[in-house]
Formats: structure tokens, sequence, C-alpha cells
């Protein structure tokens, strides 16, 4: 028996208020934590003669952990392509703030605090007549993508601690450390013509700012 989309959102969100205060979203470290047993499975499921393109360089001796590490970094792509993607259909599309810090060679430097602005929703209504309602990409997605866009970035952690998510970003030079959070409704206007705060704000003002993301909204990971 198939589950409807409807019963799966409601066993995410039971799932999540179960959840304490504190969880990992995602993780690519170490082929985003794929093991033996991942493979083994994998291999039960897909037998090699259906995935000669994973296996391929068995053909000219390579080693098997060659053959298996090979196989982690492919799914660990998908999977993390496949977060990232859910993201574009995310209804966590409210105003939201970006606050932390970024290291170079080992010093460690405040970022801006950067307002992220909310696109809006957009509605389609098809051939048929049917309408689809989504939202034209929203401000959670844009947020991650911003914190991701450096260019050496090679892997990263996304929590959710206490309303807030936090991105730890490694790339050649150190690690970047930003938090995400809800920007308050009566603060839009604000800066409803400004994306960046060039102002130098405190962290507990900046804290004055925003509200929590409540657990139960996340709806773009597995």
């Amino acid at each position: 028996m198939q589950l409807s989309e409807e019963s799966k959102r409601k066993g995410v969100e039971t799932r999540l208020k179960n959840q304490t205060a504190w969880f990992l979203l995602h993780d690519t470290r170490n082929y985003c934590g794929l093991t033996k047993k991942d493979y083994e499975d994998w291999l039960a499921e897909n037998p090699i003669k259906y995935t000669r393109e994973i296996h391929a360089p068995l053909k000219y001796g390579a080693e098997n952990e060659d053959v298996y590490n090979k196989w982690r970094k492919r799914v660990a792509d998908i999977m993390t392509a496949g977060f990232i993607e859910n993201m574009k259909y995310s209804k966590i599309d409210y105003w939201l703030m970006i606050t932390g810090s970024v290291e170079i060679d080992g010093n460690r430097y405040q970022i801006k605090p950067k307002v992220v602005k909310s696109e809006g929703e957009v509605i389609h209504i098809g051939a048929t007549g049917k309408e689809t309602r989504y939202f034209k990409k929203p401000s959670i997605y844009k947020a991650v993508c911003y914190c991701l866009s450096g260019k050496t970035v090679n892997n990263f952690i996304m929590q959710y601690n206490a309303g807030k998510f936090h991105l730890h970003v490694f790339h050649d030079k150190g690690i970047n450390m930003f938090e995400i959070s809800r920007l308050r409704p009566s603060r839009y206007d604000r800066f409803d013509k400004v994306d960046v705060m060039t102002q130098g704000y405190s962290e507990s003002y900046c804290n004055s700012l925003t509200m929590k993301i409540k657990k139960c909204e996340i709806d773009f990971f597995d």
C-alpha cells in the first residue's frame, strides 16, 4: 500500500515534533556517512550486471575499496543534490536573516548580517485547468545557496538548533559558520529596500530582530 502525500507530510511533522531542540539535517563529510552496510544493501537490490558504470574500474584492476568509494561519492552527491533541490519546494519562504563569521587562514571575521527576502507564491494554471501552487526560489533555498556560494567549498553540515539553522561550511582556507533565523514581520519595513545591513549591529541586537523557525515547518529533508 502506497502512502498518500498527505500521510507522508503528517508522518514527517509528527517525527519532527518528537525530535529534541537539536538535530542534524545534512552532513556531507565522509560521503554523507554511507557505510559498507549501505553498499551491501544496495548491491543486494542492484546486481552488478545492471550497474556496470559503477563497477567498470574492476576491469582495469582497481581495488574493491576504490570501487566502494566511487559508489559512495556518487550516491552522496545525489543525496546532497536532492537535499538542496527539495528546498526549492519548501514553505519556509518568509524573510530570513543570515549572521555568522568566515575563516581565512586561521583568522575569523564577522559577516555583515544579510536579509534574504521571499519572492512570493506562484500560481500556475495547467492546460486542464488544474491549479498548482509553489514558491519561486523560497527564502530558505536562497539563504542556504548564499552560505554555500564559496568557490572552494568542500563539505558542509546543516543542523537545526533552538529555532535556527546552523551551517558549518568547510573550504580550503577554514570553516565558515552561519546562522539562519526568521526575521520578525514587524521589522520588514526596516529592510524593505536593502538586502544587506551595512551598519555594525551587535549580535544581541540582531537576535532582537528575529524569531524562532518552528521545527514542524521543516519540509525539505527525508
